[in-house]
């Protein structure tokens, strides 16, 4: 892990979406039934972020003939000066039947130059200087073949070893919008002789390679359509000797399609997180006033068919601007009650609920009008034992006030939460996002972070507490738009790594909407605990379209990465930065995600699911349902 540690493996021989066996080297699997099976492992490190890589199993019945074995091979040069006899020597056993033919290629030309019925053991000359690689044939009285190959340095120099690498092995590519680039680094690679070596590039992996070079680099613009790419370098040394090297980029287009469909208005006001190991979403049903929640029930989640849907509060008009984060493991949902101006919570008693009733709801703050606009985290702090925290910024309506409310355990009553006032020096509050940041240390505190709309002055506002629990909270300005501009609508916020010990300091990312220019904005803290100054603010998205009413921003694969809609054109987009730390618009690409869908104001989320970016969202116009995307090699 380049940025902490490895503190999981799953695995899911079957590729059914249950993972069947958690450690890092399981015991051997048997496939009951023939057939070809997509075999998962997902890696997971210490801050929760996770990969996954997936092999093709083809699982046949019992073979009748089993291949001979190979046991050991050798090539002892008799003399060193040309021409040079070589003995070969092999051994091999047959678990089956027997051995009836050994065979020899001496200079892997594909033609067998010794065959024999009893014996691999033989001699054979080379009269020119140079590097070869002979390959040994081993055939069972059933026909069976196995093969293995040995090197010989005849008078001559070693060919160079080549090593190629990538800096992103996942690209994406939209509808519209920009190519993304990859650095192609064969600088691994070396010459036993230590000569200086040249390369030629091949970097669609198509067999066509470049002229020889000096640069063991190359910036290659990935133009090909979703599909597994192989490019690869051949490395030449200072006597001609010549070897070659690849590797895999994975080039995915999104697909978009609808998780949940009704003849009610569904999937309104999405908070899509990953719960257990499968993706899961709370929305709003508009026609009913309902709160909605919907999971996938396998992976890949590609369709509808592999959601399900139930309803979990009916109790009034209820479920506005849900936030959905695990709890103890299981989903919770923390959301306004508009009948009664309350703020609840919602927490399942297992991982994968199914029905309503597997939900205990109750009131978190019932004083005044209260609990629009809330955003949930939910943290553990310490070692041995660890305390389990969960907080929930929200917006005072009577007092236009920024408000949380927190909880030490796992909270299930209203006397489980503490509530305090976090800012009520104008009218602030709305638009909230919280996050909880780590200092990066093992044992290392955690300090909560909430961004805000600051209604009287226009500015999107940050708070940060000092210590957790707080004893208080320092109140600062992200984004004053200049003086003039009105910003801080519709806030999102995630956070991004420096590295270092431990995964290191984690930073705060925000994007917002911009209202008086119609625009999408970025703000990147340039500490992990900021305050006034201590951002990089900018304008994403601009132009003259509207865009940025909805936005979610993650840390994707070492980068920030922000979907987003284009409410001008009806388009959603994902715009994903170069660079750990992106200085200005110009250090993004952009995709567009999918045409002809409108998600309105504060409809859309983004989160990493099995290394992947999982998105969910709300269709309209025409019909409105909960719609989700995810990318595809096809």
């Amino acid at each position: 892990d380049e940025d902490g540690t490895i503190e999981e493996y799953a695995w899911d021989f079957d590729g059914d979406g249950t993972y069947d066996v958690m450690e890092q080297n399981p015991p051997p699997h048997t496939y009951m039934s023939a057939g070809m099976y997509n075999a998962k492992l997902r890696v997971t490190d210490n801050d929760g972020a996770f990969d996954v890589d997936t092999v093709a199993i083809d699982a046949q019945a019992d073979p009748t003939n089993i291949p001979p074995s190979i046991t050991a091979v050798f090539a002892t040069k008799l003399n060193e000066t040309p021409p040079v006899t070589v003995q070969f020597e092999a051994w091999a056993t047959d678990p089956d039947g027997s051995i009836a033919q050994w065979r020899w290629d001496f200079e892997n030309d594909g033609t067998f130059d010794y065959t024999d019925a009893d014996t691999g053991n033989t001699n054979h000359d080379y009269t020119n200087a140079g590097y070869y690689t002979a390959r040994l044939g081993v055939v069972d009285n059933d026909g069976a073949v196995a093969n293995t190959y040995v090197g010989i340095n005849i008078g001559g120099t070693l060919p160079p070893v080549a090593d190629l690498s990538v800096n992103e092995s996942k690209v994406f590519r939209g509808i519209l919008g920009d190519y993304e680039h990859v650095t192609l680094d064969a600088s691994g690679s070396s010459d036993p002789g230590g000569g200086t070596l040249e390369y030629a590039w091949d970097p669609q992996g198509d067999g066509s390679f470049g002229t020889y070079g000096p640069d063991d680099t190359y910036d290659y613009t990935v133009s090909a359509g979703a599909g597994v790419l192989h490019p690869a370098v051949r490395v030449r040394n200072e006597s001609g000797a010549v070897s070659e090297a690849s590797c895999e980029i994975k080039v995915y287009r999104f697909s978009t399609y609808t998780a949940y469909s009704d003849t009610n208005l569904v999937g309104d006001w999405t908070s899509l997180a990953v719960i257990g190991s499968l993706p899961a979403v709370a929305h709003f049903d508009n026609s009913n006033a309902d709160l909605l929640y919907s999971r996938a029930t396998g992976a890949p989640a590609l369709s509808e068919s592999n959601w399900t849907t139930h309803v979990v509060d009916s109790g009034g008009n209820v479920g506005y601007n849900p936030s959905l984060c695990p709890v103890g493991g299981n989903p919770a949902i923390a959301y306004y009650d508009q009948t009664n101006g309350d703020l609840k919570f919602a927490r399942a008693s297992s991982e994968y609920p199914g029905s309503s009733g597997a939900w205990s709801i109750h009131t978190v703050d019932s004083t005044g009008a209260v609990g629009m606009y809330p955003s949930m985290v939910s943290f553990t702090e310490g070692l041995f034992p660890t305390t389990r925290y969960t907080v929930i910024s929200y917006y005072d309506t009577t007092n236009t006030a920024l408000k949380i409310a927190r909880a030490t355990g796992t909270p299930s009553a209203p006397g489980d939460w503490t509530i305090e006032t976090v800012d009520d020096s104008a009218s602030v509050g709305k638009y909230t996002s919280i996050t909880a940041i780590w200092n990066g240390m093992i044992g290392g505190d955690y300090r909560v972070g909430i961004c805000y709309y600051d209604t009287t002055n226009d500015d999107l506002k940050w708070a940060l507490s000092d210590a957790w629990p707080p004893t208080s909270w320092d109140i600062s300005v992200i984004d004053d738009g200049g003086g003039t501009d009105n910003v801080g609508y519709y806030t999102s916020m995630n956070l991004y790594s420096n590295s270092g010990v431990f995964g290191g300091q984690k930073f705060p990312l925000v994007t917002y909407y911009d209202t008086t220019n119609d625009d999408l904005k970025f703000a990147r803290a340039t500490t992990g605990y900021p305050g006034a100054g201590d951002w990089v603010v900018y304008t994403l998205e601009g132009g003259t379209d509207d865009v940025g009413a909805s936005s979610s921003v993650i840390w994707y694969r070492g980068e920030p990465m922000v979907l987003y809609c284009n409410s001008t054109a009806d388009e959603l987009w994902l715009a994903r930065a170069k660079n750990s730390a992106p200085a200005d618009e110009t250090e993004w690409w952009k995709h567009l995600v999918a045409p002809n869908i409108d998600p309105g104001t504060w409809r859309v989320c983004i989160t990493e699911f099995e290394g992947l970016p999982m998105m969910a969202f709300l269709i309209q116009p025409g019909a409105i349902d909960l719609g989700v995307g995810w990318p595809m090699l096809y």
